[in-house]
């Protein structure tokens, strides 16, 4: 307990944030569930129409491919979020990686076409809370002094 009365208190905004992480991996535990249940991606409207044609021409690889990755972001956005509620270091970095990795897909999507461009806002609204100065700060990464 001795290096929690270094670290400054929680700023109210961190909760926020937190609850956002968890929203975001409920939907990915929701999406792993559709594509188990074998709902592929027809019960996903948002994906390129690429990919919807490929998987009704039966290439299942990009099935696998679409598991594998958001697999992979379901388990890493569970730990992140465990590590923004008990506010460690680490946690702010790997936070924005994972709202930066979320922007780029939809920026991709935007410029094919694909109706994702709406669900671009709660990683923007993430992106924007996290880079705050009293979460920087709370979270050890106020930077260099610039002078």
């Amino acid at each position: 307990m001795a290096t929690d009365s270094k670290r400054p208190p929680r700023p109210p905004v961190v909760s926020i944030v937190v609850l956002i992480f968890l929203l975001q991996v409920f939907t990915f535990a929701a999406l792993l569930w559709l594509q188990l249940a074998g709902l592929g991606l027809r019960g996903i409207d948002s994906l390129s129409s690429d990919l919807a044609a490929a998987w009704l021409q039966g290439d299942r690889w990009i099935d696998a491919v679409l598991f594998g990755g958001l697999f992979l972001l379901a388990v890493t956005s569970a730990f992140v979020t465990i590590g923004l509620a008990r506010m460690r270091p680490w946690a702010w970095l790997w936070g924005m990686t994972i709202q930066g990795a979320r922007l780029l897909i939809g920026l991709i999507a935007y410029f094919r076409g694909d109706p994702y461009t709406f669900s671009m806002l709660i990683p923007l609204i993430a992106v924007l809370l996290l880079d705050q100065v009293p979460v920087r700060r709370a979270f050890g990464q106020e930077g260099s002094p610039r002078g």
